[in-house]
């Protein structure tokens, strides 16, 4: 994007649609690269869960943890192609370090599982988890906070408060709740416990409520094709939120990282992905 659109909003009309520019060709094949991946990825890891393929969960689980850092590659340089505009430039850069952080935490999930021949969840590699919602949270608040000249944000922060609380008590009530704060004390570890109902917590407020408010303010905006990008976006922010929450069920039922799960951690950062790619398609000179 040429120019920060959150900002740019408030002083010029968008383009008439006839003067948008196409996805490009690159796009479009990044997306189907990024479509055979996750077929290669289901494929391992349903032969893996069936016992077709002996190795299939531990490959599916390589390939999920390689993809947040294929996308921080295609996001860091992506950002800096984007705008000249600073605060652009520092929403999708703090995107890319989130995945970047997330990838780093993978990385070193695989080294412990290597080590250990156990999973080792949770552990050190947590803390790079936790450090992707702090920048993600950072790159929503720059986001919004750019539609303050623009659009009252008033409501549309009050409801996706509200939203993000009604999501969270549901989740709580049937699945953090039964399955892991209130379930027998021998299926799930103590901390295990904690991190699988503080990450519903922290999507909640940090990936749902800031994504439901950046919809509503892009639709108010009637951008059209130039609210693809943060569209993907809040796609991507929400396909975490429902992984997190399968993975907290499936870890009490003593499945662990299924297909399901895998498919969703993969499609999320992908998301995030394409959606720099979409910008930088939308909003080049």
């Amino acid at each position: 994007m040429t120019e920060n659109v959150m900002s740019h909003e408030a002083r010029l009309p968008f383009p008439r649609r006839s003067e948008v520019p196409a996805i490009s060709r690159r796009t479009r094949l990044a997306a189907a690269a990024m479509v055979l991946t996750l077929v290669l990825l289901v494929t391992v890891d349903m032969m893996g869960a069936r016992g077709i393929l002996a190795q299939g969960g531990n490959i599916a689980v390589v390939i999920v943890s390689i993809i947040p850092l294929a996308m921080a590659a295609l996001i860091l340089p992506g950002a800096r192609a984007l705008a000249s505009d600073g605060t652009t430039r520092l929403q999708w850069t703090l995107f890319g370090l989130g995945l970047l952080s997330v990838g780093v935490g993978n990385i070193i999930f695989i080294a412990l599982y290597v080590a250990t021949g156990e999973d080792p969840y949770p552990s050190i590699a947590e803390v790079f988890t936790l450090a992707m919602y702090a920048c993600f949270g950072a790159a929503f608040y720059l986001a919004i906070v750019s539609y303050r000249n623009v659009v009252s944000l008033r409501f549309p922060l009050v409801l996706s408060f509200a939203i993000a609380s009604v999501i969270l008590m549901l989740v709580g009530i049937t699945v953090v709740g039964p399955y892991v704060i209130f379930a027998p004390t021998e299926t799930q570890p103590l901390v295990t416990r904690i991190f699988n109902t503080m990450y519903p917590i922290l999507d909640a407020y940090i990936l749902i409520m800031p994504a439901v408010a950046l919809g509503m303010l892009v639709s108010r905006l009637n951008a059209g094709r130039f609210g693809w990008p943060w569209w993907l976006v809040i796609a991507s922010a929400t396909m975490l939120a429902v992984s997190d929450t399968v993975f907290a069920y499936s870890g009490y039922i003593g499945a662990g990282r299924t297909p399901i799960v895998d498919a969703g951690y993969a499609i999320a950062p992908m998301l995030l992905g394409l959606a720099v790619l979409v910008a930088q398609d939308l909003y080049r000179e």
